[in-house]
């Protein structure tokens, strides 16, 4: 669904608080600081400028009346750079995060499990319907040391690593095409 501004509001009020009770205690667990998840320092209420605008969308999974996952992607400005689909715009994926209580580290049996997936299936969609054909990139947070979540977009999204197209920041970008978000949208069956 798209996300309104008190939406948006909500949910950080109610993530960031777990979020820092989390890295207190995964601290004193031993728990190195770089392994944390990166998303943990982002605060979603001061991307709601760009709430209202074409070019952006903002949307979100709520369960029990509480939200789960939150998306924001750009519907323009980015092209393809896998040689197969080279240049043909697709829908940039800017921010995906999940509820803090859905994140394996902390719990090995999350909350709500595939919400990451949801939120990748809502861009496919999303790109259908922008007629870019499935197509999605985004750039990945670095993964902790089980490769997550360059591993997620790699394995369960389907996405194809470019390395060659690393952001400034030395973030490694994903790239998914139109036969794969379709093999993705069918659950991983070709």
């Amino acid at each position: 669904m798209g996300l309104t501004e008190q939406q948006i509001k909500n949910a950080q009020a109610e993530w960031e608080p777990v979020r820092k009770q989390s890295i207190e205690t995964l601290h004193e667990q031993g728990h190195p600081l770089g392994e944390l998840p990166k998303h943990w320092g982002w605060d979603w209420t001061r991307k709601i400028s760009r709430l209202g605008n074409p070019l952006f969308g903002f949307y979100g999974i709520e369960c029990e009346g509480k939200m789960q996952g939150l998306l924001e992607v750009a519907k323009e400005g980015y092209l393809a750079k896998l040689p197969i689909q080279k240049g043909k715009p697709l829908i940039y994926v800017k921010y995906i995060e999940t509820a803090p209580w859905n994140i394996k580290l902390l719990d090995p049996n999350p909350r709500f499990g595939g919400v990451g997936s949801r939120l990748i299936r809502v861009a496919v969609e999303l790109s259908l319907s922008e007629d870019c054909k499935g197509r999605v990139g985004l750039h990945s947070l670095p993964g902790d040391k089980q490769g997550e979540p360059e591993w997620f977009y790699q394995h369960v999204c389907k996405m194809e690593p470019i390395e060659v197209q690393r952001d400034g920041e030395g973030l490694l970008y994903f790239e998914l095409t139109a036969e794969k978000a379709d093999e993705f949208l069918k659950g991983g069956k070709p």
